[in-house]
């Protein structure tokens, strides 16, 4: 277990390792990121939760036997290919959906879209995913020891992290902050059922591969859905 943690540890690092070098890449470049109604920012305060929440998530993922940081054993790199398909694919199919609603394009342009959404996703993946599904199940892990107890406590949270990204990216189309103008009025709902299939497929993989996979699995997603759908029809 301790060569466990250290493995997972050290995994943590590197993605901590990653972000601190966009930090400082933005620090010496200084873009002018600014795009529809918001700011691109990389701060530091959201680098100190990645580090500690993935900390902690890299100690409690030991206790379990249903998360982890890498694909079993004998499946790199097939795992995390299957997860760039995946992600790819659910990007593909979120692009095709907006073909109806028009919701608008809020998106980073390139050149900075690629180490925005590098950061956004170890972000995202670390603080919405891996940490609190780590944490909860490390700690339920101490009353219920069978896999099947812990992977049934995984799913309640995967429903409720999943249930809150939907309301919240329905929130987004209130904020004055934030310019959406879908072309359909019922665009909100339909984004946000569509936003909760996604998480609720991310935490799958997170499953399924470990953090890596779904973090794949979400650059995928970003590549499409965040990057190459704007460039083309915004």
């Amino acid at each position: 277990m301790q060569n466990v943690f250290r493995r997972n540890l050290l995994t943590v690092l590197a993605l901590v390792g990653v972000m601190i070098a966009i930090k400082f890449l933005d620090l010496l470049l200084q873009p002018g990121h600014v795009y529809p109604g918001r700011t691109a920012v990389f701060p530091w305060i959201e680098l100190l939760i990645v580090t500690a929440g993935g900390m902690a998530g890299a100690a409690f993922a030991t206790r379990t036997v249903v998360i982890d940081l890498w694909p079993p054993g004998g499946e790199m790199p097939a795992t995390p290919a299957k997860a760039m398909a995946l992600g790819l694919g659910l990007g593909a199919l979120l692009a095709l959906l907006d073909v109806w609603l028009r919701i608008g394009d809020v998106n980073v342009g390139l050149p900075l879209a690629p180490v925005f959404y590098l950061w956004g996703a170890i972000s995202q993946e670390v603080i919405t995913h891996f940490a609190p599904a780590a944490i909860v199940v490390g700690v339920a892990s101490f009353l219920f020891r069978s896999p099947r107890a812990q992977l049934t406590v995984f799913w309640i949270v995967a429903v409720a992290m999943s249930a809150l990204a939907a309301v919240g990216m329905m929130g987004a189309f209130q904020n004055p902050d934030i310019p959406l103008a879908p072309q359909v009025a019922a665009a909100p709902m339909v984004i946000g059922a569509a936003v909760f299939a996604i998480e609720l497929a991310l935490f799958w993989m997170l499953t399924r591969g470990g953090l890596l996979a779904a973090l794949v699995m979400r650059l995928g997603f970003y590549a499409v859905w965040h990057i190459a759908w704007p460039a083309f029809a915004y």
